[in-house]
């Protein structure tokens, strides 16, 4: 009888440990889920800034220099009211500034075709489109801080992986160096079907399958301009890579 006692009490102390362990776990994993999102969430502020400046630049005016410096500066400092915000955290503050300078832009854009300046409606609301596409990324900002302020029991936890569903949707997409490039050579502004064949050497069918097939599973998709953005889903994934790559260098 002293045996089965024993052996009770042991049970009974394993499954404590077994508990213990596991709250532990759970515990890590919330943290890294942290740690995660705070990255995520600086890499989409410089993705978002880097193409904000990137539209910016690349416009140019017909009237002179010293009017497209000072327009260019101009709408520079438009966007940092926003981005601004964003870097320290202020992500409600970023919205409402971002709708505003939204706002602002399009009504300037309309002003400047009544008034029979076409050159500088167009650049406005080429700058407007970019604003728009970072509209959509702030919305995904929103998605992705959420998870902070949630039970830990909704938390996505790693044996609720399905490992068919995860090769097919993420593993198997950007397992290969040609797909990859492409998602770097978006995040760096890059963002034509032209740069993709400098970055890759493929051009024709042979590029056009890879970005059918980033497209198909939600890593990039196409924006009004024609050229190719980062979704959230994309992001992540480089993010995660990047954190992968990071600690295999330091093991």
């Amino acid at each position: 009888m002293r045996v089965s006692k024993d052996l009770i009490d042991l049970k009974t102390e394993m499954e404590k440990l077994r508990i213990e362990t596991t709250q532990r776990l759970d515990l890590i994993e919330h943290q890294l889920n942290k740690h995660i999102t705070l990255n995520y969430m600086k890499i989409i502020v410089d993705y978002m800034t880097q193409n904000t400046i990137s539209a910016i630049k690349a416009l140019n005016c017909p009237k002179d220099q010293k009017s497209e410096l000072e327009c260019k500066e101009w709408l520079v400092n438009l966007q940092n009211n926003y981005i601004n915000k964003l870097r320290t955290g202020k992500i409600r503050e970023s919205n409402t500034a971002l709708t505003q300078t939204l706002e602002a832009l399009k009504n300037d854009a309309k002003s400047a075709a009544d008034q029979n300046s076409q050159a500088c409606a167009t650049c406005l609301n080429k700058v407007s489109e970019t604003v728009t596409i970072n509209s959509a990324l702030l919305g995904d900002l929103n998605t992705l801080t959420s998870p902070l302020s949630i039970d830990n029991e909704e938390l996505t936890t790693i044996h609720n992986i399905n490992p068919t569903k995860l090769e097919t949707e993420i593993l198997n997409p950007v397992a290969h160096a040609t797909r990859l490039k492409i998602m770097l050579s978006i995040f760096q502004g890059n963002s034509r079907f032209t740069d993709f064949t400098q970055c890759t050497n493929l051009t024709g069918g042979h590029l056009l399958y890879h970005i059918k097939l980033l497209n198909k599973h939600g890593l990039i998709t196409k924006d009004p301009t024609r050229e190719y953005r980062l979704t959230l889903k994309g992001i992540r994934t480089l993010a995660l890579l990047t954190q992968l790559g990071k600690q295999e260098q330091t093991t």
